[in-house]
């Protein structure tokens, strides 16, 4: 954000486009955390959430992987994209109050819809898409609540989420513990038909969507509140209003954010090293309570780095994937299923947590090129051009 966002002088086009940019580098930076936790549900047998993980990689440098990035990213970048989630839709509020931008915003979340059912079943089991169409609703109906009593929503689905972190580890969910009986799942996901993927897919999303509204869809919702909130009071001067309560966050949790997220990690250790559900439960509560603080000590971080012209400038490269958000998602899951499913590489259950993070800078380099060279010659991403046409219910115009 511009030092001269909040100068009355500056033309209000102005502004806007750089408050818009900020919130773009936001995004594009996103992205690669979200991919590191997305890693090991391309990879391999149910992700981190499974025993796979720790049974065929134990070596002192994939557990150092899988601590490092479950400390640091996992439960914080899908907040992170959220909190914009909710800062976006005020601004499409604002540009639509009558009916008409009623209508718009709801084709955008079938759009959406449309898409995640697409992408769940054709490329990846852990799409954010559905849920956000789903949570967007509710969303709606809170457009016009004030800042302040929208805060006060998302702490209460904070608190969801902490009780639902604690029911989850009582519910008699199906737990596959050896090597042998993740052997057909391997099969499959390597060396069978595309047919047999979406198939085992599909039957994979009985579980998860049977834990989703309980483990996530709270947080995300709160998210989306607080965004919302933000927008509501910061979107004329963007970040840089941020800044007071930015600095109060950070001197107030960045300590317990980090030790408590350290705890997840350790208890998430000694939960599968001992088979101990008593470690499991203390690391679920502490994901629960301690992700969210560390979402806003990134945003806060963040606030210091972008609200500056100088910052801005340093980190605008980031701001072009962040334009192209919706496609660069989705070519994720395209380029890392066919890295290790069967009609690629077929690379499934045999890569670990190290390597994966080379994987994902590699896989983030390339999209990140070619979105760039891609936006040199188009002013939007070819799905977000998509979900455009379909929002406003014509053909848009795409050249740049």
């Amino acid at each position: 954000m511009s030092d001269q966002s909040i100068d009355p002088g500056v033309g209000s086009t102005e502004i806007k486009r750089e408050r818009l940019v900020t919130l773009d580098v936001l995004r594009g930076g996103a992205l690669l955390g979200i991919l590191l936790v997305n890693f090991s549900f391309f990879a391999m047998p149910d992700g981190s959430f499974g025993s796979y993980i720790n049974l065929e990689f134990p070596s002192w440098y994939d557990q150092t992987a899988i601590f490092l990035i479950n400390t640091f990213c996992d439960g914080k970048f899908i907040l992170i994209f959220s909190f914009l989630f909710g800062w976006g839709a005020d601004l499409q509020f604002k540009g639509g109050q009558n009916r008409a931008g009623t209508y718009r915003y709801h084709r955008r979340l079938l759009g959406l819809l449309c898409i995640g059912i697409l992408h769940v079943t054709l490329l990846f089991i852990g799409d954010i898409l559905v849920s956000y169409a789903i949570l967007g609703i509710p969303l709606f109906w809170a457009r016009k609540w004030k800042p302040s009593s929208l805060a006060h929503l998302a702490s209460l689905f904070w608190f969801f989420s902490v009780v639902g972190h604690w029911l989850l580890t009582w519910l008699p969910l199906p737990n596959v513990s050896t090597l042998d009986a993740y052997q057909e799942i391997l099969r499959v996901y390597s060396k069978g038909e595309f047919r047999e993927i979406v198939a085992a897919r599909l039957q994979a999303l009985v579980g998860l969507y049977f834990v989703t509204p309980i483990l996530f869809m709270p947080q995300v919702m709160g998210m989306f509140l607080l965004g919302l909130a933000a927008s509501k009071r910061y979107n004329d001067v963007g970040l840089s209003g941020f800044l007071p309560l930015a600095k109060t966050l950070l001197t107030v949790l960045w300590l317990p954010a980090l030790l408590g997220n350290f705890a997840y990690a350790s208890l998430d250790v000694l939960a599968n090293q001992r088979m101990d559900p008593i470690f499991g439960m203390l690391s679920l509560i502490c994901r629960a309570l301690f992700a969210p603080m560390l979402t806003l000590i990134y945003l806060s971080i963040a606030t210091l780095l972008l609200s500056s012209e100088r910052g801005l400038r340093r980190w605008i490269w980031l701001a072009g994937e962040g334009r192209s958000t919706l496609s660069l998602y989705i070519g994720e899951s395209i380029i890392m299923g066919w890295v290790f499913n069967s009609y690629g590489l077929g690379l499934y259950g045999q890569i670990g947590p190290a390597l994966g993070i080379l994987i994902c800078l590699g896989v983030y380099a390339i999209l990140l090129g070619a979105m760039k060279l891609w936006l040199t010659y188009f002013r939007l991403g070819p799905l977000e051009w998509l979900l455009r046409c379909f929002t406003d219910w014509k053909l848009v115009a795409i050249r740049t």
